[in-house]
């Protein structure tokens, strides 16, 4: 799909691992054409695009993204290898540290001693999710591939997709 080629094209650009705001919203408009003329049928402008780049055999930092109260909902997609892999959410039981992104454009909390951590809830990203990026969550690659997942923010939550 449009989606997919776009983003493996710009994840060659970025070569390494780890969580990064492509640089232009406005430049993945422009080359998924087909992806933006549906979210705007369903009222939504897109805000923020993000890729997520986790290596073979890895499980990524129990984190919470930075967000509003009124965009804390994000579309996530598989781009590559997602299948198979799980995104599992977390009950932390320390503070957290705030850190920035790749680029720096997009700011987190890491939460450390998440193994000890009770789980809450997990899904397998083999098909679009919406789900809530302020809750603490962690990534589980134990494939031996490299998983790609795009993340798609909204000015507005898109609460009536999940609420109809």
């Amino acid at each position: 799909t449009e989606t997919r080629q776009y983003t493996l094209k710009e994840v060659e650009k970025i070569n390494k691992p780890g969580f990064a705001l492509l640089d232009d919203a406005q430049q993945f408009i422009i080359n998924c054409p087909i992806f933006y003329n549906w979210i705007k049928t369903q009222g939504l402008e897109i805000s923020k695009v993000a890729v997520h780049i986790l290596e073979p055999n890895t499980v990524g930092y129990l984190h919470k993204d930075g967000c509003s109260e009124q965009s804390y909902l994000a579309l996530n997609m598989d781009m590559q290898n997602c299948a198979g892999t799980q995104t599992k959410f977390l009950e932390p039981l320390t503070e957290g540290k705030e850190f920035k992104t790749l680029n720096g454009a997009l700011s987190y909390t890491v939460y450390e001693g998440a193994d000890a951590f009770p789980e809450i809830c997990f899904y397998d990203l083999e098909k679009p999710v919406i789900f809530n990026i302020s809750q603490p969550h962690r990534v589980y690659n134990l494939k031996d591939t490299r998983r790609i997942s795009l993340s798609i923010r909204f000015v507005n939550n898109p609460l009536h997709l999940i609420n109809p």
